[in-house]
């Protein structure tokens, strides 16, 4: 098991795109343990984690970004949900996005 972190967009970013103004309206909502990322992104629903939807969130959705977390504790990549999978946030878009993220602020 591996510790990935939930951000959400507000408001929801139904696309599933980055553009540079929606890139600073994401926050960190939960951390959640998961075999993978597919995993994370199912243990993040409310439907099928009744843990996740005691915490009065929404459930993970199109153009939020779950972050896997490596050994050292900090995120290695953020990947975006698409509207099939996952796409890598691209480095310019993950350097702004770090900077609400607690440790690097």
């Amino acid at each position: 098991m591996q510790t990935f972190r939930i951000l959400h967009a507000k408001p929801m970013n139904y696309f599933g795109e980055l553009t540079p103004e929606q890139v600073h309206n994401y926050k960190e909502v939960a951390q959640i343990r998961a075999a993978d990322l597919n995993d994370a992104w199912v243990r993040s629903q409310n439907d099928f984690n009744d843990v996740y939807a005691a915490l009065g969130i929404r459930s993970t959705s199109v153009g939020d970004i779950i972050l896997p977390v490596n050994d050292s504790g900090k995120p290695e990549v953020a990947m975006l949900i698409a509207g099939i999978g996952f796409t890598a946030v691209p480095t310019v878009y993950w350097d702004i996005i770090k900077q609400n993220l607690v440790e690097y602020a």
